[in-house]
């Protein structure tokens, strides 16, 4: 049986997909009548005929839930019964349809899955293998997000057709050294670990759902479902969308093929070409304008995706702008080019600032291909004393981390730039200092310091802090600030030889007190984020900066093996051009990825 609505809405970049999405669901719901706007593109809908809890809402990014929450004013609730419960990502909407119907229940609640994987590997000789800020993704030179990979592709590929012979393809994946680490997983999970409890991953969360599905155990709630980002379901996720379709009386897919960047998991743009094709009463839409993209970057993004095999041309037309693109040479090594990318991103802060616009938007996007050249980019701005931003909605930047109540490492820095000028500190100035100091061992010691404080009594000196930060300074609390989720024990060891962005802060700091720092001094109010092409999905800035520069020459070789993964890199590109809403800047290293865009 077939839903009596179907339709896919391919949205090229800016299009207004999002915005689409959220107009569907306020239509259907009757919250606001869209049937005007919609019908334009080719969507007819009924307007009013569903309550909130008849529709299901899939994205891979929480920001577009949140977002259709804050336009309807409605409070998002993820408990049994709940009217939003089924908004959510597939692997959320997944469990919630397992659980509702028994199939998952005695499990480890405490821990995510990330969470619980690291531990298991830290238990099992691969300590500090697994990158928990990223889930393992964009950062394969670690064991353990090899491991987490190898899962992930693996079970979202093969479990439809080999079932539990789908871990022996992960297996096949990996080299003969990790191996054995997917059955011991797979025991631990099932309750061969501390808690002596059953833990469940994502890949589980996709396999109950599908096997409660194909058994007939689950028969969902909701009449309508929208999947946002349909370009990166795995075959796994298609096949428990084909088990709900006879249970639903409208499914509508939104994605752009081009846009199909999560190959790690086993997305494949092709599906959804393929899906289409074999729907046959499936009304497909093609957003007709992008509202972001200029002329000249439309250009050369359609260049890059041109070059993937197989691909099916759309048509859609750029803003009545030309923009800005600027192609150079810049190595991330050299103190020279170094300088040079500063100067960039100065001269173009200026120019945002003279034409001000008041809005949230990010004022300049700066990406990498690698997690490894965006921390090093990072650590550029932290000594240029620029403040940035992450992009993952559960990654901060290092200016955003610190104890709330005491004060962000970024305020730590402003507070030490008043020391050094001789500006007069306030109360909570010196609480910031009291808190990073060495004097307040525990928390009770800094409560007995703030009452000294409140006194007029400061404990600290700050001539001997201006000769001698570090006498004053306590090293290990500021690790502890800059990577919340290592231990104390494991942090102590770091004081003496620190990770390269603890040694970039801790240089900054006798920079600042030395007066040898070089401060970019940005105008007030930019915004800047640093992040990779993959992060940047679903973002846009006014100047995107992409650093096309791999860390050695043996990165391409290694990781790009088959023409699949050369049609997924030129995908990672294409996102990262289109982040752009006016100019746009690709500087080349000395080993870059594209070298003839």
């Amino acid at each position: 049986m077939s839903p009596p609505f179907k339709y896919l809405i391919i949205g090229p970049p800016g299009t207004g997909k999002t915005s689409t999405a959220i107009r569907i669901l306020e239509h259907l719901i009757g919250q606001k009548d869209h049937g005007e706007h919609l019908s334009k593109l080719g969507i007819n809908l009924p307007y009013a005929q569903y309550n909130l809890d008849d529709l299901a809402f899939v994205s891979f990014q929480t920001s577009v839930i949140k977002e259709f929450a804050e336009r309807t004013g409605l409070t998002l609730d993820y408990h049994e019964g709940s009217e939003t419960e089924f908004f959510g990502t597939f692997h959320a909407i997944a469990y919630r349809m397992a659980r509702d119907h028994g199939l998952i229940t005695n499990h480890n609640k405490q821990y995510s899955p990330e969470e619980q994987f690291k531990y298991f590997l830290d238990q099992n000789g691969l300590r500090n293998q697994f990158d928990l800020s990223f889930a393992g993704f964009s950062n394969p030179s670690l064991k353990g997000n090899r491991i987490w990979l190898a899962l992930t592709k693996a079970i979202g590929v093969y479990y439809p057709k080999l079932r539990r012979g789908a871990y022996l393809k992960a297996k096949q994946m990996l080299e003969p050294e990790l191996r054995k680490y997917i059955p011991l997983w797979i025991r631990w999970k099932k309750g061969q670990n501390p808690w002596e409890v059953e833990l469940i991953d994502y890949n589980d969360m996709l396999i109950s759902a599908y096997e409660g599905l194909k058994r007939g155990e689950i028969k969902p709630k909701f009449k309508v479902m929208l999947v946002d980002e349909a370009q990166d379901l795995n075959p796994l996720m298609w096949a428990i969308l084909d088990l709900l379709k006879p249970y639903l009386e409208g499914l509508i897919l939104l994605g752009d093929p081009d846009q199909a960047i999560f190959g790690f998991s086993g997305a494949d743009p092709k599906l959804l070409e393929e899906w289409d094709d074999r729907e046959k009463d499936v009304i497909r839409v093609v957003l007709p304008q992008s509202y972001r993209l200029p002329k000249r970057i439309k250009a050369l993004a359609i260049r890059i995706i041109e070059r993937t095999k197989n691909r099916k041309a759309k048509e859609f037309r750029p803003r009545d702008f030309e923009g800005f693109y600027h192609h150079g040479f810049l190595d991330v090594r050299e103190p020279r080019d170094v300088e040079n990318f500063l100067k960039i991103i100065k001269k173009e802060a200026e120019r945002i600032a003279q034409e001000r616009k008041y809005d949230d938007k990010i004022d300049i996007l700066i990406l990498a291909r690698t997690n490894a050249l965006a921390l090093k980019l990072a650590r550029i701005l932290l000594r240029a004393q620029v403040k940035f931003e992450h992009l993952k909605s559960e990654s901060h930047s290092i200016w955003e981390m610190g104890d709330k109540k005491i004060g962000t490492l970024g305020d730590f820095i402003d507070v030490l730039r008043k020391v050094k000028s001789g500006e007069r500190l306030s109360f909570a100035d010196y609480v910031v200092l009291l808190g990073y100091s060495k004097i307040a061992k525990n928390e009770e010691e800094f409560d007995r310091s703030i009452e000294a404080l409140r006194s007029g009594n400061f404990p600290l000196d700050l001539w001997d802090l201006k000769r001698n930060p570090f006498s004053i300074l306590d090293k290990a609390k500021i690790l502890q600030a800059i990577y919340p989720g290592v231990g104390r024990r494991e942090v102590s060891k770091w004081v003496n030889s620190p990770p390269a962005l603890a040694r970039e802060f801790f240089s900054l700091i006798e920079d600042i007190i030395t007066g040898r720092d070089k401060p970019l001094n940005l105008p007030e109010g930019i915004r800047i984020a640093v992040d990779t092409l993959h992060a940047s999905k679903g973002r846009e800035g006014r100047t995107v900066i992409i650093w096309n520069q791999l860390t050695n020459k043996k990165w391409l070789s290694h990781y790009i093996t088959t023409r699949e993964d050369f049609d997924n890199e030129l995908r990672a590109w294409y996102v990262g051009v289109t982040r752009a809403l006016e100019r746009l800047y690709i500087l080349d290293g000395p080993f870059p990825f594209l070298e003839t865009i």
